[in-house]
């Protein structure tokens, strides 16, 4: 077998990214990007000309995000920045916040909360990429995706059309 050869810095350019689009005028009013940081869970918010506009960071070392079994007992926080500011708390302009779960939520159900405090200068679309961040935020970090082996046995699973294809 012959190996792609796929350099590290191909996979790191390639970074998921989302894109806001106003359909009715055809505009495209702004982009999300995942910037790919180590220890950190962040993401980069353009506006509508390809400028920076929004930093969104948060620490992987929260509680909630080490251990499942905590997230009935600790909130998710992420801090927004402006572009040029430097990411400390004090700096943040917004906030979005993963919020606990019940103990019943927890079990019956994967739904999430989000609280969104949003920049007090941000205009209707930079709150339509910060909500679109946020959705992204909630994809990558706290969604499970199905194993392989799930996926392989509903391909082979046959499920019957009618009583005459048992």
């Amino acid at each position: 077998k012959k190996w792609k050869k796929i350099s590290l810095l191909k996979k790191l350019k390639k970074r998921p990214e989302m894109n806001g689009i106003n359909t009715m005028e055809n505009k495209n009013f702004g982009k999300i990007v995942d910037d790919w940081r180590c220890c950190d869970m962040s993401l980069q918010v353009y506006d509508e000309i390809g400028n920076l506009k929004y930093k969104i960071v948060g620490g992987c070392c929260q509680c909630a995000m080490v251990c499942k079994r905590y997230e009935t007992c600790y909130e998710v926080c992420y801090f927004i920045y402006e572009a040029k500011s430097p990411e400390d708390e004090k700096n943040a302009v917004g906030k979005i916040v993963r919020q606990k779960k019940t103990i019943g939520k927890s079990i019956f159900t994967d739904a999430d909360n989000f609280e969104i405090n949003f920049p007090e200068t941000a205009t209707p679309y930079d709150k339509l990429m910060i909500i679109g961040a946020t959705l992204m935020l909630d994809y990558m970090y706290f969604e499970e995706s199905p194993s392989d082996e799930d996926l392989e046995s509903k391909r082979q699973r046959k499920i019957p059309r009618s009583e005459f294809d048992r």
